[in-house]
């Protein structure tokens, strides 16, 4: 699915409550609003909406391979999946497609 894509961040630490060590990978996108106009409910978009989403640990080492290929925020190609946590589905970026640096 073709994107823009305005960053990634990684945060890990350890679980204030349990204790447990954690490590979050996030891809941040940009995509268009869609309006909605119904009985009960009317959202009024303008401009682009922020959306975040998991990444592999596997892919957010491959954005920081070419990082200095890929100046942001980038239209890019992702490969999303579906993973299960905690019962619930959620979309993971898995992989890209490497940007084709251009020859100066």
């Amino acid at each position: 699915m073709k994107v823009l894509v305005a960053g990634l961040t990684h945060m890990s630490g350890k679980a204030r409550q349990t204790g447990n060590d954690y490590s979050m990978h996030r891809v941040h996108l940009l995509s268009e609003q869609h309006q909605v106009d119904q009985a009960n409910r009317v959202l009024e978009t303008v401009g682009l909406n922020p959306v975040t989403m998991d990444v592999s640990e596997k892919c957010f080492v491959k954005f920081q391979a070419f990082q200095k290929e890929i100046q942001f925020p980038a239209m890019l190609d992702l490969e999303v999946e579906t993973d299960i946590m905690s019962g619930q589905p959620r979309p993971t970026v898995v992989d890209f497609k490497a940007p084709i640096k251009q020859a100066s």
